[in-house]
């Protein structure tokens, strides 16, 4: 199984604000890419950040609809979206479309993103919260027609390193499929920006 596993290699000359010289993008062919950004925000800023979602987000682990069956999400969420959207819809499930107005501190971590990122203009959230090692996200598209037909999606992740898996969609045989997979452990304040996948 060919795995891409990077690692961020601190330069202890640099400025640790300095995202520039840590940013590392990673060609997926096709058109599509993956941007590493490390140290998105400062240590301090990350940990306020988590305090802020944990405490204040209004989460909830629904259950959905998944191969004809119902069971309960294997996380928390919460969905932030701008006004005149339409609605997500996934696995059977229509979160509530919380506003940016309703939490001020995730307009931030979106204007940061906007700023690190040039050119990007994301229009809603789902936020995610891990609660364990058995909290996960399962493998997913993020296709739905509200995103258009090459999406570009953001994580920005808060807290304990979790994996992070990309694996190219196909018709290819499962051993193949495992040739295309891609992982990377996302740190407490990372962002990872990932455009056009097909």
């Amino acid at each position: 199984m060919s795995l891409l596993k990077l690692k961020a290699v601190p330069d202890p000359d640099s400025n640790p604000n300095d995202n520039a010289k840590k940013t590392q993008t990673i060609d997926l062919g096709n058109g599509s890419e993956v941007v590493y950004v490390p140290r998105f925000v400062a240590y301090d800023d990350g940990w306020e950040f988590f305090n802020y979602l944990d405490k204040h987000i209004p989460w909830t682990r629904p259950t959905l609809r998944v191969f004809g069956r119902s069971c309960l999400q294997p996380r928390d969420t919460c969905y932030v979206a701008t006004a005149g959207l339409p609605d997500l819809i996934y696995s059977g499930y229509q979160p509530h479309a919380y506003s940016w107005d309703d939490f001020p501190p995730l307009k931030d971590i979106l204007d940061a993103v906007h700023k690190m990122l040039p050119g990007t203009r994301f229009n809603s959230l789902l936020l995610n919260r891990y609660k364990g090692s058995n909290d996960y996200a399962g493998w997913h598209a993020d296709d739905e027609k509200l995103y258009g037909s090459t999406p570009e999606i953001a994580s920005v992740s808060f807290g304990c390193e979790r994996e992070f898996f990309l694996k190219k969609k196909s018709r290819k045989s499962s051993q193949d499929l495992m040739k295309d997979l891609h992982r990377r452990g996302l740190r407490k304040a990372t962002t990872l920006i990932s455009t056009a996948l097909d």
